[in-house]
């Protein structure tokens, strides 16, 4: 395995990742009508194995990579980041008592907004530093003005701590900002996983697609300097963001009624599909209505074309974060080499 290792890791830039939303329909006779195919292809084959191909090396292989990658303290200036805290929680406060129809944080009350807005323009090798002797290792320093806070450590990981409660607040009732979106099995509190998160797909103008690419910039810092955001994000989210095939049980975790939309309509009958008024259109998980065809909400599905309709539905369904994982993927790229992302698993990632 030591050996097989060995030259994989030469090979994978070369190896196109797996088609995230690899799927397939049959008549099988347990009524599991969807599935995902076993391994076809070497992107698909390791992507489904590398939990275990690349176990013996890849820690090494990532300190390297990571050490290579890195500037020394002379070559870069650590950025600093500096907030009110006390001002935006008190700005917080005074907003929820004075505002009746907004559950959504503006950038007056969030640390993830002002840090953006402090970070967008820094030239993302000035967070590749190299970890200074004594020191925590840090990709920006915080700065709390007001508050006497001693050492570099704990603002730092407050920091992280604190835009992961406005992404995914600890209060269901509370604010937050609007990047992640609860899961259909989360709104309806059914199925496995009801406490996680997935991307809002109408959160997508070029300000709110910058944002998601910020937040794979902290991503990338997290993982350099060793500290982590908590965000309860289902699997088929992280498995994107490692290129991993996503299985039929990723699917039931994220969507528990996909499954059973399928099944469904796999075993009506011509007399109760008539009935059912289907057509090319379905909710997405922020509840946007989005057409599998040109004026879909419009266009009746066929009997006969119920194949055509499931293989559409289930394709938007786990595409439609795609555009935003792109922009996580953009900025966490900015701070961790593609390949090396690969090489990750979607667990070790949410880590």
């Amino acid at each position: 395995i030591r050996y097989f290792n060995s030259c994989l890791i030469s090979a994978l830039p070369f190896i196109k990742p797996p088609d995230p939303y690899m799927a397939s329909f049959t008549n099988r006779e347990d009524k599991e009508y969807i599935y995902i195919p076993f391994p076809k292809t070497i992107s698909m084959f390791l992507s489904s194995a590398k939990g275990i191909t690349l176990s013996t090396t890849k820690n090494n292989l990532i300190n390297d990579v990571l050490t290579f990658t890195e500037f020394s303290p002379e070559e870069v200036q650590i950025p600093t980041f500096k907030f009110e805290r006390l001002a935006i929680a008190n700005k917080t406060n005074s907003l929820n008592e004075n505002s009746l129809n907004t559950k959504i944080l503006s950038s007056e009350e969030s640390m993830f907004l002002q840090g953006y807005e402090q970070g967008k323009d820094i030239d993302p090798a000035f967070y590749r530093s190299s970890k200074v002797p004594g020191d925590p290792h840090l990709g920006f320093k915080i700065e709390f003005k007001g508050e006497l806070v001693q050492g570099l450590g704990g603002p730092y990981r407050q920091y992280f701590s604190d835009i992961a409660n406005e992404l995914i607040p600890n209060d269901k009732t509370g604010k937050k900002l609007n990047l992640f979106c609860p899961t259909a099995n989360n709104t309806a509190q059914t199925g496995e996983y009801k406490d996680k998160y997935t991307i809002t797909p109408s959160y997508s103008s070029n300000i709110e697609l910058n944002h998601y690419e910020f937040l794979g910039i902290l991503m990338g810092i997290c993982i350099r300097t060793g500290v982590h955001i908590p965000l309860d994000l289902c699997s088929v989210i992280w498995k994107k963001l490692t290129d991993t095939s996503i299985t039929i049980e990723d699917v039931k975790k994220f969507d528990e009624g996909i499954i059973e939309q399928i099944n469904f309509l796999s075993e009506i009958d011509v007399d109760n599909f008539e009935n059912y008024n289907l057509n090319y259109s379905c909710e997405l998980s922020d509840g946007t209505l989005f057409d599998l065809i040109p004026n879909g909400k419009y266009e009746k599905v066929l009997y006969e074309d119920r194949g055509k309709y499931m293989e559409l539905f289930l394709k938007a369904r786990l595409t439609e974060m795609d555009k935003q994982i792109a922009y996580i993927k953009k900025g966490l790229y900015k701070l961790i080499p593609p390949s090396l992302l690969k090489l990750l698993t979607h667990k070790e990632m949410e880590r």
